[in-house]
């Protein structure tokens, strides 16, 4: 079954459960949002899944080393277990990219990385790491999860996987927002918007995005929301086709990979107000 299918076979089996489930106004004993639990049963899945593929790898090139047709196998095979993948390469302990495929990227063999916080994060500490979104040297912005790679029980390089948060998270949320009254978003701890609703939002960063400095209360809860790792608030924004803001509840719970935290929100109408900020 290539990655495709799985990828086809997993959103079916998320269409069937929301035709059978309907997440409006749905909540849990305790009052979170039942479509906000759903999300993030599937994000955590999704991560368990790909630090499953990248620890199977990192344990295969301990064997084939960084470099090779078996290491490029290797690689070749964890690009393909999951679609929304955009290359693998292996790394040595100068933080150099020695292997990278697939092949389209294979011009960024002899990179050097070894400034990238997260190398230097994994060199230090010996452990998998998972990035922050960063401007990677294959231009554009995406995450990093590295493994190390070990031979005869000493560290030789690391073995990454580059893809972008926004197409991973699309394929979980989508189909987990069909009602139009519930609005996602997915955010780092220093407010990078990971995936929203509103694709013109994501990428922006709340703290210091311009177009955020007339909403202090949003500002207030973005900070909240880095603190905390679970809650609720609410905060006013504009809405298309509509001349007052939207006064919206929104709750956010976490999930995590490694020392990396993705705060995951749920936002609903609360009411429309007359607004004193324009």
């Amino acid at each position: 079954m290539t990655k495709y299918t799985r990828y086809a076979v997993a959103c079916l089996i998320i269409f069937a459960v929301l035709f059978s489930c309907n997440y409006a106004g749905a909540e849990t004993s305790d009052g979170t949002p039942l479509g906000l639990i759903k999300a993030k049963e599937g994000i955590a899945s999704a991560f368990s899944e790909l630090n499953a593929h990248v620890s199977r790898a990192a344990s295969d090139l301990s064997k084939t080393g960084l470099n090779g047709p078996g290491a490029r196998k290797v690689l070749q095979d964890l690009c393909e277990s999951e679609s929304f993948i955009i290359d693998c390469s292996t790394v040595d302990l100068k933080g150099t990219m020695i292997a990278v495929e697939p092949a389209d990227y294979k011009q960024h063999e002899g990179a050097d990385i070894g400034t990238q916080e997260h190398v230097i994060t994994l060199h230090k500490t010996k452990k998998p790491v998972f990035s922050n979104v960063f401007r990677a040297v294959e231009g554009f912005y995406a995450v990093d999860l590295e493994h190390p790679v070990f031979f005869a029980k000493r560290m030789i390089g690391s073995v990454s996987v580059l893809f972008r948060p926004e197409t991973l998270l699309a394929g979980i949320i989508r189909p987990l927002a069909q009602d139009r009254s519930l609005e996602f978003m997915v955010i780092q701890k220093d407010s990078r918007i990971l995936y929203d609703t509103d694709r013109e939002r994501t990428g922006r960063m709340i703290f210091t995005d311009p177009i955020y400095r007339r909403y202090p209360d949003l500002l207030s809860l973005a900070n909240r929301m880095a603190k905390e790792k679970s809650g609720t608030g609410s905060y006013l924004l504009p809405v298309k086709g509509m001349d007052k803001p939207a006064r919206k509840k929104v709750s956010w719970i976490t999930v995590n990979l490694f020392a990396a935290e993705w705060r995951i929100a749920v936002s609903q109408p609360v009411s429309t107000v007359q607004s004193d900020l324009s």
